[in-house]
C-alpha cells in the first residue's frame, strides 16, 4: 500500500514538473515574443500621436534653412528604431506562419509594408512642406486601422 502511494506521488510530481516546464517553454517561446510585437505596435501608435506635430522650423530669413535639426534627428532615430523593433519581432517568434493564420501576429507582408512606411515617415521629417511626411503618417494609420487625427 505504501509503495503504491509512493509511486502515485512520484508520478504526480513528475507530471507536475512536465506541465510546469512545458508552460515555461510556451511562455518564453510564444507568449513573450508575441507580447513584444504587441508592445512594438503600441509604441508605434504612441509615436504617431506624440510626434504628429514635429515639423522642421525654418529660419525666418532663409526659409530653406532648418533650425531644429537636432530635434528632428532625435525623433527620426526614434521612429526608425520602431521599424527595427517591429521587423525583429517577426524573426524571434517560432511558427510564425501558423500564428499569422490564427491572427495572433501581424503577417510578414504587413510587417514589411508597415516598417517601410515607418522608415519613410522617419526619412521625410526634414521636408519643409511635409506632403510626403503626412502621406506616410496616414498610411501607417491605415495599415494599423487607427481612427484618430
Amino acid at each position: 500500500m505504501e509503495a503504491v502511494n509512493l509511486l502515485q506521488a512520484s508520478v504526480t510530481a513528475f507530471f507536475t514538473i512536465v506541465v510546469f516546464v512545458l508552460g515555461q517553454l510556451i511562455d518564453k517561446l510564444f507568449i513573450q515574443s508575441i507580447q513584444k510585437q504587441k508592445e512594438a505596435i503600441n509604441e508605434i501608435v504612441y509615436a504617431l500621436t506624440y510626434y504628429a506635430n514635429i515639423i522642421p522650423w525654418t529660419d525666418p530669413i532663409d526659409n530653406r534653412k532648418i533650425i531644429n535639426k537636432e530635434e528632428l534627428k532625435y525623433v527620426s532615430q526614434n521612429i526608425r528604431d520602431l521599424a527595427a523593433q517591429l521587423r525583429a519581432s517577426e524573426v524571434t517568434i517560432p511558427l510564425y506562419k501558423l500564428l499569422t493564420k490564427m491572427h495572433l501576429v501581424l503577417s510578414k507582408e504587413t510587417i514589411k509594408n508597415l516598417s517601410a512606411k515607418i522608415i519613410g515617415w522617419s526619412n521625410t521629417l526634414y521636408e519643409v512642406e511635409g506632403r510626403n511626411r503626412q502621406k506616410f503618417y496616414n498610411e501607417i494609420k491605415d495599415i494599423l486601422k487607427l481612427d484618430f487625427d
